[in-house]
């Protein structure tokens, strides 16, 4: 694609959000003879393009009907990522408002709230000799940090209006460079106003299928990477507001995906299996002395079947358990399987008996602040579960990631 080929299309992309489906007239075409048929065809064509949902990129993102299930619960606004162009949508894929720059990658933080107590949480029993967070850092830590807070106020006058005035804090992830990635943090207050996040950059593997490799700490203080920089594995946490780092890492080419944060914001999961086949689901201590990605505590070792695949976990906001996208046993001769979300013990990976089938492999997915609602991108399609059930979001798309 030519550089003006690029430019026509957003071009077009922009204007084909600003129209209102309602304020179209019906196309009423004149009583002719058989030589307005092609004109006709096309002008149809054209309605059914601006009516059935907006252009971007070359696809067509077919919203659904405002009493689709695909609505009930969940959060109101989403930002979404198509073509490296981040988006505000609502819960139906229509966009609300365009984010300035590209994208690979978004995850949200949960809007301030009274820190809960920390018995709320389940400790992890192989943390429970090292001294809390608060206390001083080891060397080379960052420091230690207070829950953050997070205005719901709009912008002062003069800027847009808030598409949200609900609080909600969002991180995008920015490839500067190859495998390298620069972090911004924005509001629904005002999308329009992206702002850099202290601390330079982080080399990871590609996030580009597989953005679940970023990931933001409940309280918004803190961001995760994980990849496979190099001939080793890695996790770096980045300090959102003094910017510092730390790294931990191991080596070997094992691949490391899906990062998630526990509700105690210390605690970093993430997948690194020892060998082929195995879930390898583990939880990092981020607040201990240790720089060794092996110190990770593995969850639940072989509580699933032997050949069941772990594509995606996180974290749901008891702590108690993990959620985790999961490809079953493959049975018979054509190797049928099941594609399920599946709720496991957090500490044991047992599960616990909730699940909810999916229509194919999920590797991406990203929870409400409820926990009770997700968001799926399976290949580049936004789909949603909601009271245990799935449904699609949009017929078609071209989505890279979501978060809400």
């Amino acid at each position: 694609m030519t550089g003006t080929e690029r430019r026509l299309r957003e071009a077009f992309d922009s204007a084909a959000d600003t129209i209102d489906p309602d304020s179209l007239k019906p196309l009423v075409l004149p009583t002719r003879g058989r030589g307005w048929l092609v004109p006709s065809l096309v002008a149809g064509a054209l309605a059914v393009t601006l009516v059935g949902g907006a252009v971007a990129g070359g696809q067509i993102f077919h919203t659904s009907s405002p009493s689709s299930p695909a609505l009930a619960g969940g959060q109101e606004r989403l930002i979404a990522i198509h073509n490296g162009r981040a988006v505000v949508e609502d819960g139906a894929g229509r966009v609300i408002a365009r984010i300035p720059g590209r994208y690979a990658a978004v995850a949200a933080a949960v809007p301030a709230s009274p820190a809960p107590s920390p018995s709320a949480y389940v400790t992890d029993e192989a943390l429970s000799s090292i001294p809390a967070a608060s206390s001083a850092p080891s060397a080379g830590a960052y420091p230690p940090s207070s829950t953050m807070t997070f205005s719901a106020t709009p912008g002062p006058a003069g800027k847009p209006d808030p598409v949200s005035s609900d609080g909600r804090v969002f991180f995008l992830a920015a490839e500067t460079s190859t495998d390298t990635y620069a972090f911004f943090r924005v509001t629904l207050d005002d999308p329009s106003v992206p702002k850099p996040v202290p601390g330079g950059t982080v080399r990871s593997s590609t996030m580009a299928g597989g953005p679940n490799q970023f990931t933001v700490s409940g309280d918004g203080s803190k961001l995760a990477v994980v990849g496979n920089p190099g001939d080793r594995a890695e996790a770096v946490v980045v300090d959102v507001r003094t910017g510092a780092h730390r790294t931990w890492t191991a080596p070997g080419e094992r691949p490391i995906t899906s990062a998630t944060w526990s509700p105690d914001n210390r605690t970093l999961g993430f997948i690194w299996p020892e060998k082929d086949g195995e879930p390898g689901l583990r939880a990092l201590d981020t607040g201990g002395a240790s720089s060794d990605l092996a110190s990770a505590r593995l969850i639940g070792k072989a509580t699933l079947p032997s050949n069941a695949l772990v594509n995606a976990f996180t974290y749901d906001p008891d702590g108690r358990t993990v959620t985790a996208a999961v490809q079953g046993e493959k049975r018979g001769g054509d190797d049928a399987t099941e594609y399920t979300m599946t709720r496991l013990d957090a500490r044991t990976g047992k599960p616990t008996g909730w699940k909810v089938v999916l229509p194919t492999d999920s590797f991406s997915f990203r929870p409400d602040t409820s926990g009770g609602h997700f968001l799926h991108v399976i290949d580049g399609r936004l789909g949603r579960v909601d009271g245990g059930v799935f449904s699609w979001v949009t017929r078609y798309s071209n989505y890279e990631d979501a978060a809400w």
